[in-house]
């Protein structure tokens, strides 16, 4: 039997049908290598689209965010001393097992004067890179202009990338 069809056909019909190597083929064969007419017969049996789940991709994403719970820490500080330094996924954890109790001292802490912080990585380091000395930096242009102009120079605001977010 000689197949009216490539291997990229097949591909064209997965990415378009969303549908396995074996259904595309089984398409392919009914309808003698026509990808429109496989479209329609999909289409009306609703299956048009729909993937199967992709297991590499779910462990990636779970890696993804395993490893983003392991680097950003819950802080508990309470009078500028550290009391808890805890990796994001075992607060969680904590907070899952003892709910009831999480609650109750975290409510304490904070009546107390106690703060709870999210921390990423990034934080405490992050030096900040000087700009080359051969040509001044343009926010030093601005100022100079500004001044020239009689007005005040305008202050740089720092980033408002997330480094720290806390409740006191």
């Amino acid at each position: 039997m000689a197949r009216n069809y490539t291997v990229e056909d097949v591909e064209s019909l997965r990415s378009k049908g969303g549908v396995s190597y074996e259904e595309a083929i089984r398409l392919l064969d009914k309808y003698d290598g026509d990808i429109a007419s496989a479209l329609i017969e999909l289409e009306k049996s609703g299956n048009l689209g729909k993937t199967a789940v992709n297991a590499d991709k779910i462990s990636e994403l779970a890696a993804k965010w395993w490893n983003l719970g392991l680097k950003n820490h819950v802080l508990i500080e309470r009078k500028e001393t550290m009391l808890v330094n805890l990796p994001v996924v075992v607060a969680l954890l904590l907070a899952v097992c003892a709910p009831r109790a999480t609650l109750v001292a975290a409510v304490l802490l904070l009546v107390f004067g106690g703060r709870i912080s999210l921390q990423s990585p990034g934080q405490a380091q992050e030096p900040q890179s000087e700009p080359p000395q051969s040509e001044p930096p343009q926010s030093d242009k601005k100022d100079e202009a500004a001044e020239a102009k009689g007005e005040t120079p305008a202050e740089e605001k720092p980033s408002d990338g997330f480094d720290r977010i806390t409740i006191e």
